[in-house]
């Protein structure tokens, strides 16, 4: 009996005990289900059915991002599959690859996919991020954003030639959207800054001049407001490309901005949350 009654003291001090600090858990954070052995609420019961909740919830967490890196290998698939049939029409017909491949559209939904294809990896794996990563997401992101603004703005009426329907469907319409959606879902998990919007401009820079100086030497430009010809000179192009410079800058600052606070709430509601890419 003085035994027992030694026992029940103890566990009457620990309960009562307020100076006690919390010892925190050394286990990984995505694997972390342990309660607090010290809170301040020791009933086994509570303890054991938070426990749960919190396994349940990181379950949940990991079954969503498994199945949403199955979406992000199928969309990834989706734009190869229609990028390479939309390729073969163009050889059958004898059309120029270098030209097929100098459309801004066709290059940000390449790399779209590719970055697809190694996020939906790296989600199946369970693995972790870099820096860089979030930084490709953003320019995939910020271009794709752009492709889909433009084409609306200036392209929907255009004769778009021997594309087919549902292959620009994919392009212009489809990608565009998936592809913010998936930054919205998966924001980044490092917090990025003005110069990762800056980033984002040098490859549209050196795209539009490879542009102007490659039709300035074939006489062949991708997109008609980039033809001095069908605008009246170079000064008349400078504006659509201020336009559309101010464009990729404005969807850069909102997709970071937004990416960003996303990650900041995610981080205090759920720190588990898994690496997206």
């Amino acid at each position: 009996m003085r035994e027992v009654r030694q026992v029940y003291t103890s566990q009457a001090k620990i309960r009562n005990a307020t100076d006690v600090p919390s010892l925190p858990c050394r286990c990984p954070a995505q694997l972390c289900t342990q309660p607090d052995l010290f809170s301040n609420d020791p009933d086994p019961v509570r303890i054991g059915r938070r426990t749960r909740v919190q396994s349940w919830g990181l379950r949940m967490s990991m079954t969503f991002h498994r199945a949403w890196g199955v979406v992000r290998l199928m969309l990834a698939t989706l734009v190869l599959v229609a990028i390479g049939y939309q390729l073969a029409i163009q050889i059958r017909l004898d059309q120029s690859v270098l030209n097929f491949f100098s459309y801004f559209t066709n290059l940000s939904n390449l790399f779209a996919a590719v970055v697809l294809l190694l996020g939906g990896q790296r989600l199946l794996k369970s693995r972790g991020t870099l820096d860089l990563d979030a930084q490709v997401r953003a320019l995939s992101a910020v271009n794709m954003t752009v492709v889909g603004i433009v084409f609306v703005a200036l392209l929907r009426n255009v004769d778009l030639g021997s594309l087919l329907p549902w292959i620009n469907v994919v392009l212009h319409y489809l990608m565009p959207c998936a592809v913010v959606l998936d930054w919205l879902l998966q924001p980044p998990q490092v917090k990025l800054g003005t110069k990762h919007v800056l980033f984002c401009l040098i490859f549209p820079a050196l795209y539009l001049i490879y542009v102007l100086i490659r039709g300035a030497a074939v006489d062949w430009y991708p997109y008609p407001f980039l033809n001095p010809a069908n605008v009246g000179g170079y000064g008349a192009v400078a504006p659509y490309a201020v336009g559309i410079a101010v464009t990729f800058l404005l969807a850069g600052w909102a997709l970071i901005a937004v990416g960003n606070r996303l990650e900041s709430q995610g981080s205090q509601d759920s720190p588990a949350r898994p690496a997206p890419l």
